[in-house]
């Protein structure tokens, strides 16, 4: 979630390197793990990662609409353990 918000407050338009390098610096995680961390925010849907030309962009998704999908995600996945449907 730190990763999404320094991504979202840097502009939501950011370069992909510019992105690695901003996620190392502040969180002081190594380019791999910063790799595996943009890839796990893509799967979730947080950010998408588009390739255009020479540039990889990574466009963030608005934080309203982060804070909803975590909100129902939780909630489903709270009620599916208490087995309420």
């Amino acid at each position: 979630m730190l990763a999404y918000y320094l991504l979202a407050t840097a502009g939501g338009i950011i370069e992909y390197g510019e992105a690695l390098n901003l996620l190392k610096g502040r969180l002081c995680i190594t380019p791999r793990v910063g790799k595996n961390v943009l890839k796990k925010l893509r799967n979730s849907g947080y950010i998408s990662i588009v390739n255009k030309g020479d540039k990889i962009i990574i466009k963030t998704e608005p934080p309203e609409k982060v804070f909803i999908a975590m909100i129902s995600e939780y909630g489903n996945n709270h009620c599916r353990k208490l087995g309420i449907t």
